[in-house]
């Protein structure tokens, strides 16, 4: 009985779900992972003691809580700049470590725009060590053989640029958040 309700609950929810689901997550494969983590919980409580009145109600509430549970789990794995002031962090890294979607193409055009507006308003020095790490693709190494500055003087250059970059990074995510809601 119990297990027939909830193969017509997971026939009539599933396509629902995952639309759901990939409206606030964009990778599709991470959002199956969470459907499945949404019908696994289902089935783990589908036997509680009393009846479930709403059954896609409840699965929304199990799908919003993994998506929670997803962030939560992403945001641990991001990188601590403060940290990791000998490991090269990207623009890629920043914009993930913001916990910005850049799925939609609007909000990737805005992310991009405003990181080339921050670029240009580093100082001189950071500037420059963070577009020979980002464009030309040089290593510390070759950076401080070519300019004369020591390696851990460009270490900490990059550093500062990635903080300010991160700073506006957060700013952006703000009002992205404030425009989706």
């Amino acid at each position: 009985m119990v297990l027939k309700r909830f193969e017509k609950t997971y026939k009539e929810n599933h396509q629902t779900l995952l639309k759901y689901i990939r409206s606030k997550v964009s990778n599709i494969e991470e959002a199956e992972d969470i459907l499945q983590d949404v019908f696994f919980q289902a089935v783990k409580n589908g036997n509680a003691l009393q009846p479930i009145n709403n059954a896609a109600g409840w699965l929304f509430s199990i799908a919003k809580n993994r998506i929670i549970d997803w962030y939560r789990k992403k945001k641990h794995k991001t990188i601590s700049l403060q940290e990791n002031i000998n490991e090269d962090i990207t623009v890629e890294d920043l914009i993930a470590d913001s916990g910005i979607d850049i799925g939609e193409e609007y909000i990737r055009s805005m992310v991009f725009d405003a990181i080339y507006k921050s670029i240009d308003q580093l100082p001189e020095k950071q500037r420059a060590v963070f577009l020979k790490r980002e464009l030309k693709g040089m290593s510390f190494k070759e950076i401080s053989q070519e300019t004369g500055i020591p390696v851990n003087t460009l270490l900490a250059q990059k550093r500062y640029a990635n903080l300010f970059l991160q700073k506006r990074l957060g700013k952006i995510r703000e009002i992205i958040e404030e425009i989706q809601s």
